[in-house]
């Protein structure tokens, strides 16, 4: 089966909803006043589709751990470039927050379509 971007770009861009996307800073910046140092981080609006994955299983202290799998778009809904997901970084959709702790990019050529992002949350 040919792989068709345009196909995923329509999931996604008309039938995705808006998620934000919460990238950190590279390096944490020091606050001299508190003494501390932190993630400065930037939000973009993005528009993609989120599955919520079967609970991975039971922790040791029998804590139930979920999953989602999170496709976005590889464009911001303002239509300028979306800087490629990195682990760490958060996502929320439908006012859940999820960890990244995966990114899978799906390219057509050597140009980005979307980004798979396997969450915790």
């Amino acid at each position: 089966m040919p792989f068709n971007p345009t196909s995923i770009k329509y999931l996604l861009t008309d039938h995705g909803k808006v998620m934000t996307l919460i990238k950190r800073s590279v390096e944490p910046e020091y606050d001299i006043d508190t003494g501390t140092a932190g993630y400065q981080p930037t939000y973009y609006l993005v528009q993609g589709y989120a599955a919520d994955a079967l609970p991975t299983g039971l922790t040791g202290n029998s804590l139930v751990v979920s999953s989602a799998n999170i496709t976005v778009y590889s464009k911001q809904t303002n239509g300028q470039d979306l800087p490629a997901p990195q682990t760490n970084d958060q996502i929320i959709s439908d006012g859940k927050t999820y960890n990244v702790e995966k990114v899978m990019d799906c390219k057509s050529r050597n140009k980005t379509i979307c980004y798979t992002l396997i969450c915790r949350g």
